[in-house]
């Protein structure tokens, strides 16, 4: 399923982030993740540990927030955003930002959307993912369309 940042389905920009299962079940862990820290930090401040240690009871809270930060930049935050100008790819560790010049082929890829560069280089988009399964069965994957249309993107506003 495609996301569009401005609403509308035929101008940019675009984006692209995890599927919507995909979403859910991250935004799932989260709050896991967050009420797991909350009841640590309850258990820390009210409850008397029973060995008198206090901070070491808030300190468990730190392992579930550690996850929480964790779900968030690695499965929450990454994002495609196709432009008139280029493409912005935001991983976990780094945005990066691609002029349409700068593309020669984009594929889906089971690390994410491979952007093949002029300069030899790949950068991959963590953002969209193709799964093994659907690549055994051989059917055509959420991956594979969004390929295809910043492919097509491509092709309008950059190819020549």
């Amino acid at each position: 399923m495609t996301h569009y940042a401005n609403g509308s389905g035929s101008s940019l920009p675009r984006s692209w982030g995890p599927a919507p299962a995909t979403r859910g079940l991250l935004w799932l862990v989260l709050i896991v993740c967050a009420g797991a820290v909350v009841l640590f930090m309850l258990w820390g401040l009210v409850l008397p540990p029973p060995d008198g240690d206090r901070l070491g009871s808030l300190a468990m809270a730190g392992m579930p927030a550690f996850c929480a930060l964790l779900t968030w930049r690695f499965g929450l935050h990454p994002l495609v955003t196709a432009t008139v100008e280029g493409i912005t790819v935001r991983n976990p560790l780094g945005t990066r930002r691609l002029v349409w010049s700068e593309i020669r082929a984009i594929r889906a890829g089971y690390s994410g959307l491979e952007i093949h560069r002029t300069d030899g280089g790949v950068t991959t988009a963590w953002a969209v993912q193709q799964t093994n399964l659907s690549g055994w069965l051989r059917r055509r994957t959420r991956a594979q369309g969004v390929a295809a249309e910043l492919t097509r993107l491509f092709e309008l506003h950059g190819a020549g």
